[in-house]
């Protein structure tokens, strides 16, 4: 019984070692060079491929606003964002400084360390006309690659060409009515001079015949009336006056952070078609839009906002 035992014991014990070392020959296989190389085929991959590219556009409501507004001014509007090998797939980049990725695959927050080496960021930049960054479609995107262990081993760097991504963005109602130089009014784009439905508060589908003015606003000294509420991805909101002639609309963010706003910017400007005098239209300006947040809930950068100058 006890030369059966400690068989056993040695079988087991040799069980044991050969595991550990097989775990340690796994380990010790992992090359620095040949694993940023081995994120450097993925990422050109997906810089190839168009559909990939709409869906990182599509994922990052906030660095991409400028693109989606009335304007489409992105001056300045240059950043990080988070890329996506596809609609559903995990994020391959990261945003916060700490963030990166363990040889093994997985997602870390200690970088830069032995078990968090690696750490790629993707950057973009419109590309404006030569007056100005109004209208932008288009955009230069790359992206950096580097593995930093913080030891004894050497720091490798990675950094792909610019490409030029125009995406297929997608447009608010709001937007594409504004875009035409109408304002949303139900469901409807009004941008002649027929009757129309004005929403207010008192009533969101009150008709208006022309030259009757509505229960409305008269902001700044242009006198214009504009509704008091304005409508949203297909709710009404009310006005909220930020200065003379301009009003700002608060709706639960789109990211569904908790307890986050987006804030969209209007301005009561002249309606090329009134049907009453001093008719005033609210067109877009502008948009603050919630930064993306961890999986408590906490914002992972400051919010973005997009603005005509």
């Amino acid at each position: 019984m006890l030369l059966f035992a400690f068989a056993g014991a040695c079988a087991l014990g040799g069980g044991y070692y050969f595991f550990a070392v097989e775990n340690n020959a796994e380990k010790k296989i992992v090359n620095p060079k040949e694993l940023v190389q081995r994120y450097q085929s993925r990422i050109q991959a997906i810089l190839g491929d168009h559909a990939a590219l709409n869906a990182s556009v599509s994922r990052n409501p906030n660095a991409f606003a400028c693109l989606s507004s009335v304007t489409a001014d992105c001056t300045s509007k240059a950043g990080l964002f988070v890329l996506y090998p596809s609609q559903n797939a995990l994020a391959i980049s990261q945003l916060p400084n700490n963030a990166g990725i363990s040889e093994d695959g997985d997602a870390c927050n200690t970088y830069p360390s032995k078990d968090c080496p690696l750490h790629i960021e993707a950057s973009w930049e419109p590309v404006c006309k030569a007056g100005g960054c109004v209208d932008t479609k288009s955009f230069q995107m790359s992206v950096a690659v580097r593995y930093d262990a913080n030891d004894h081993a050497p720091v490798l760097d990675w950094k792909s060409d610019s490409v030029l991504v125009t995406p297929d963005v997608r447009l608010s109602a709001e937007v594409q009515c504004a875009r035409s130089g109408g304002m949303l009014s139900g469901s409807s784009c009004v941008t002649g001079g027929s009757d129309r439905a004005i929403a207010s508060s008192d009533n969101p589908n009150v008709v208006v015949p022309a030259q009757q003015a509505p229960n409305g606003m008269t902001p700044g000294d242009e006198r214009l009336v504009c509704p008091q509420t304005i409508p949203v991805q297909g709710n009404n909101y009310p006005a909220q006056m930020s200065s003379p002639g301009k009003a700002d609309v608060m709706i639960p963010a789109v990211n569904q952070c908790p307890n986050a706003v987006d804030t969209y910017n209007f301005m009561c400007r002249p309606n090329s078609s009134p049907t009453f005098e001093n008719e005033g239209i609210w067109v877009q300006t502008g948009a603050s839009l919630a930064p993306p947040c961890d999986e408590n809930g906490h914002p992972l950068q400051e919010p973005t906002s997009s603005e005509a100058k």
